[in-house]
């Protein structure tokens, strides 16, 4: 009875749909709940209350830079909870326009926490404009509301008023200024799919057999750490900011080279670091991924800067070490950057590229070479963890690379010489790889930092059937890492 030959395309769509639908249900279940969050702040926190009769308005001028998408305000119920309807007005300061309004019920309000109120329509930011907040309640009931506000006048050194009452305190105030809305959904639909064809690809070019397995994790490693470059931005690998810091100082140094100015820059110490004038910003910098981490990348991908390629700036931020060996190819991703006059964002994102193409190009390298076990590596290559190093500015990126190759690299030298009656030089490829790989800084950051221990097994590496023990390189087969 023949079996029936499975068919590689029909497989590939097949798992394209599932994990397509699979990324839908997900969408509809996890992401689309959260789509009406937003981000905001607390301007003045509750410590005091003063109570609001019926009629009166609670005003309070501020100053706020950023986009007003809602208001919170916190109340205190002396008594019952009241009934009826609370009415806000936000105004031009200086000029009494009315920029936005809204209506709340007082039914909803919980006291001692933010009860917030949307703006209709949102207020659009301007830096330094002033603004008076006016709430006034109409009660339907006897009850009545306590609105919060500070121990003393803050920050603004405005002091809230409640009908004719002067009260030495700041309205407690939380406002709204970003909010998460159709990106979040966007983000992860392009993200989801994109992982959902790469993963049909892989089924396609296992069961067809038609691409060598070296270039199929070439072409995985790199497609995975693309992704892994945007779900964890910049800043967001275990120590990358120090990682960060040491590629671009290395590439001010690099464009300081360069300069026709006269200065040069002389050793710097790790705990003093160099960047482009300009290459700052808050929301790329913190470490704690969020929605508008991504949003904020992703948007400024296509940035450019009208800063001289050898500008610099000196910050008082750590770098990671002396040694500049494992930085080679992110500090030339960002000097790439910083020829081309590209902004911060597309800075770091050459500089992970740069990494995870080393980093892929190393792997398949070891894929390729070795005499056997090429599975092994590919799957401990595509592991999570090693995308997630690879694609980021960490010296782990090469190291591993490094570490794959020179595993492979001896593997091939100890078992290869079965085929052949006489040991022979490595083609001019592999020795120039041999020679990198085994470079003392090379092979001592692999023994160092991964903890690696090489020996010769009395029985399991050998020339001949019988297996007999092969001399390898000596450090490579004797020293143990501390």
């Amino acid at each position: 009875m023949k079996q029936k030959k499975c068919k590689p395309l029909l497989a590939a769509l097949l798992t394209l749909v599932v994990l397509l639908v699979a990324v839908v249900l997900i969408w509809l279940a996890e992401v689309r709940p959260n789509a009406g969050k937003g981000r905001s702040e607390i301007i003045t926190d509750f410590l005091r209350a003063e109570l609001i009769h019926d009629g009166e308005t609670a005003t309070q001028e501020f100053t706020y830079d950023k986009d007003i998408l809602t208001i919170g305000l916190e109340f205190y119920l002396p008594g019952e909870q009241p009934s009826g309807t609370l009415d806000v007005v936000l105004r031009d300061a200086d000029t009494g326009e009315e920029l936005s309004q809204s209506e709340g019920v007082m039914d909803y309000i919980v006291p001692d926490q933010y009860t917030t109120l949307g703006m209709d329509p949102a207020v659009t930011g301007q830096e330094g404009r002033r603004y008076r907040l006016e709430v006034t309640p109409h009660y339907a009931t006897d009850a009545i509301l306590a609105i919060g506000h500070s121990d003393g006048v803050a920050l603004w050194r405005e002091q809230m008023t409640v009908g004719d009452r002067v009260i030495d305190g700041t309205m407690a105030m939380q406002i709204t200024y970003q909010r998460i809305g159709g990106y979040l959904t966007r983000f992860f639909l392009i993200v989801g799919g994109l992982a959902a064809v790469l993963a049909a690809f892989a089924v396609w070019a296992v069961l067809s057999g038609k691409i060598a397995l070296h270039r199929f994790v070439f072409a995985l490693v790199l497609g995975f750490g693309l992704l892994y470059s945007f779900v964890l931005p910049p800043y967001a690998a275990p120590d990358e900011k120090y990682h960060i810091n040491q590629s671009f100082t290395m590439a001010c140094h690099w464009a300081n080279s360069l300069s026709r100015d006269e200065w040069r820059m002389g050793k710097t110490p790790i705990t003093i670091s160099f960047r482009r004038v300009g290459d700052e910003n808050a929301d790329l910098q913190n470490e704690n991924t969020t929605v508008f981490t991504w949003e904020t990348f992703t948007s400024q991908l296509l940035t450019t800067t009208e800063e001289p390629f050898d500008s610099h700036q000196e910050y008082n931020e750590l770098q990671t070490d002396q040694n500049p060996l494992l930085y080679l190819a992110s500090t030339a991703g960002v000097f790439l950057a910083y020829l081309l006059h590209l902004g911060f964002a597309p800075a770091l994102l050459l500089g992970r590229l740069a990494n995870l193409l080393l980093f892929a190009a190393l792997a398949a390298l070891a894929v390729r070479v070795a005499p056997f076990g090429k599975r092994v590596f590919a799957v401990a290559a595509l592991l999570p963890m090693t995308l997630h190093l690879a694609a980021s500015f960490s010296r782990d990126a090469p190291l591993l690379g490094c570490s794959f190759a020179f595993t492979a690299l001896l593997m091939d030298a100890a078992f290869d010489s079965e085929k052949r009656a006489r040991p022979s030089p490595p083609p001019g490829w592999r020795r120039c790889c041999s020679a990198v790989c085994c470079w003392p800084p090379v092979s001592w950051f692999i023994c160092r930092w991964r903890r690696c221990c090489w020996w010769c097994p009395a029985h399991g590496w050998g020339t001949t059937p019988r297996q007999r023990s092969v001399p390898i390189w000596p450090p490579a087969c004797c020293w143990r890492c501390p």
